[in-house]
């Protein structure tokens, strides 16, 4: 994939996603909807008790009726940068923009003269889209299963590729 296009769609998915943010509404009751309240609560019950050992936090994130991934996910980013659900927008905001990226390049490993772009087209179309736009704007573990769901995608790929083009598998990051 060109850089350019990398560029490209990755600061038009940035600020169509920081544009969202500043047109949220900033009451926590707006913020906190749906399963976002469960998830906040899970990751301020991780993040204030002293735990003694792994099983402790297991059996806290077992209990929370959700992912656990993205609760340690929020515990994680609100001891890292503070207690604010901004901050963890705008970090979804990155993923979710980076998931765009990962579209894109998943477009450009298709076997066409067309492929950058296509890849560019892609990349372009996921960050307009509103489905993507407003999950990332909310406290749901939507963003990060999407995310990590395309990179096993785009390894899948290389890995199909790797073996079709050299008859052995490649596991080497690319």
């Amino acid at each position: 994939m060109v850089i350019r296009h990398i560029f490209i769609i990755l600061v038009a998915a940035l600020l169509v996603r920081i544009g969202n943010l500043l047109l949220l509404d900033t009451t926590e009751a707006s913020l906190l909807a749906e399963d976002g309240i469960l998830y906040w609560d899970s990751s301020t019950a991780l993040m204030t008790q002293k735990f003694g050992n792994l099983a402790e936090i297991t059996r806290l994130v077992a209990n929370s009726e959700r992912a656990p991934g993205y609760v340690i996910f929020l515990a994680g980013i609100r001891y890292l940068f503070g207690d604010s659900f901004y901050t963890v927008l705008i970090v979804q905001s990155v993923i979710d923009s980076l998931t765009c990226v990962l579209i894109a390049s998943i477009g450009a490993a298709l076997p066409s003269v067309q492929a950058p772009r296509l890849a560019l087209l892609t990349g372009l179309i996921a960050a307009v889209t509103p489905n993507f736009i407003i999950h990332g704007a909310m406290f749901l573990s939507d963003t990060l299963f999407l995310f990590f769901s395309l990179q096993c995608c785009r390894r899948a790929r290389d890995f199909y590729e790797a073996v079709e083009h050299n008859g052995s598998p490649s596991l080497v990051w690319r």
